[in-house]
């Protein structure tokens, strides 16, 4: 065999070169490309890639099963009418026979052929691991030793890793994804001979992190292992209830840490529903204000930006038209609350003017503001502030007295809104006027009085389109 053919690169182009272009593979050829597989280790890879690039059908797929899981039978049918015209007919049944609920003795065997998969396929780039098993330490071993054998994995999906593991990963130069979701606490502390790792997650593009049952002091500790990285894109799901300052120092934990260019998308929300939340008397220590916000100011090209707070975020005009200065080229920006114990609004209609000045490419926005108050108009074409990005605006628990007032103003900023979501707007969605109980009529009503907003602003948006 010609020397050339030991660079696996080389192979590649050859077998590019053999692909059709513009079309996909007809039957000869994939018949082709599988007899090339089988002529030397060379090309395998290679060919074989090429084969699974563009499947049809999930057969192929399930017969990689063991046999005893599956069974083919064809079944021939001696219609005149489809004997006539197809010779031979026959029509081939496919069956999946189980069990596929591994026994108690075969779990222990599985699980320690995890760390295997590296060995076994040194060219795997992507691995999701979701364990519906009691936590152990042979079964936390064998995951932690499973992502130490991987050399070319690009996605990762993982319930836990350690120091070592982490540190394995953050030198890889292909992982573009990793998510990681576990309920108890990660090993992610330092040993006295961890010596300082530069340019970690060379590729990486995407972290998404669940750690539901863990605080996000942890989390603040988390993110220092991704000092100097520049991946764009950030989620961070952790406990339940968080005050503001712990959420303030998970905001300034972010701006030490990340790059400030690169960061393009980043969520950062508890675990928690709509029915808990902190006890009512310390609303004031939940609601998130511009002071704990500020910290995020310096990641000027962020594009989505999505913060969920416990009770939500207590925030002003003057700080509205911070963030709008701060983030300009946002295309999402939701704020919102987690709980239904959110503190009044302090914003204005004014506060939005500040989006619609420097968002110029911002299409869905929430954010509760209070719309009692109508500030009067710019009718001046000179110094008149128009955004026409803007189709969806969700209000959250926003007041509001004079639905067609508010419409009136919302369109000569927005004119191209035409979805207004509020508070609960699901579950209110599918109630009747007289199935309302009492404690959620005023919920009710505000959510009636922005749909009337609504209206109007589809029917401007409709006449602004169309002209």
């Amino acid at each position: 065999m010609h020397r050339g053919l030991l660079i696996p690169e080389i192979v590649d182009l050859i077998v590019a070169e053999l692909r059709p272009t513009g079309r996909n593979l007809g039957q000869d050829e994939r018949k082709d490309f599988a007899a090339l597989a089988r002529t030397c280790k060379a090309f395998q890879d290679p060919a074989l890639n090429l084969l699974w690039s563009e499947q049809y059908t999930l057969i192929n797929l399930l017969k990689t099963l063991p046999p005893h899981l599956w069974t083919e039978t064809v079944e021939r049918h001696h219609h005149p009418a489809l004997s006539e015209r197809h010779p031979g007919f026959a029509v081939r049944h496919f069956r999946l026979t189980g069990p596929f609920e591994p026994a108690d003795w075969e779990v222990p065997l599985i699980i320690s052929l995890l760390p295997t998969l590296g060995l076994r396929y040194p060219a795997l780039t992507r691995l999701h691991i979701d364990l519906n098993l009691p936590p152990s330490p042979f079964v936390r071993s064998m995951v932690l030793e499973t992502v130490l054998q991987l050399e070319r994995i690009e996605h990762l999906d993982m319930p836990q890793l350690n120091r070592a593991a982490f540190d394995h990963l953050s030198q890889l130069p292909s992982l573009r994804s990793l998510a990681l979701q576990s309920d108890s606490v990660l090993d992610i502390s330092s040993s006295p001979d961890d010596t300082p790792r530069n340019h970690p997650f060379p590729a990486l593009r995407t972290i998404r992190a669940s750690f539901p049952s863990i605080r996000f002091e942890f989390i603040i500790e988390f993110l220092g292992l991704l000092s100097d990285c520049h991946m764009p894109e950030l989620t961070l799901f952790g406990e339940s209830i968080v005050t503001k300052s712990t959420m303030g120092s998970v905001y300034k934990a972010l701006a030490g840490h990340l790059s400030h260019t690169t960061l393009k998308e980043l969520c950062i929300a508890p675990e928690i529903s709509q029915e808990d939340g902190p006890p009512v008397t310390t609303i004031s220590d939940y609601a998130i204000t511009g002071y704990e916000l500020a910290a995020l100011f310096c990641f000027g090209n962020l594009v989505h930006l999505h913060l969920l707070a416990t009770v939500g975020f207590d925030i002003d005009d003057p700080t509205a038209w911070d963030m709008a200065r701060a983030w300009p080229n946002l295309r999402t920006l939701r704020l919102d609350a987690a709980s239904v114990l959110c503190p009044p609004s302090r914003m204005t209609l004014h506060g939005l003017r500040g989006f619609a000045k420097y968002c110029k490419s911002l299409e869905d926005l929430a954010i509760t503001f209070n719309a009692s108050a109508i500030p009067p108009t710019d009718d001046s074409p000179d110094t008149r502030i128009l955004q026409t990005s803007l189709v969806r605006l969700d209000v959250g628990g926003g007041a509001l007295t004079d639905p067609a007032a508010v419409a009136g103003f919302l369109s000569d900023l927005f004119p191209n809104v035409a979805t207004i979501c509020t508070h609960r707007n699901e579950s209110l969605r599918r109630e009747h006027e007289w199935d309302i109980p009492d404690e959620m009529a005023e919920a009710y009503a505000r959510y009636t009085s922005w749909k009337r907003v609504e209206t109007i602003l589809s029917k401007v948006a409709n006449s602004y389109y169309t002209s």
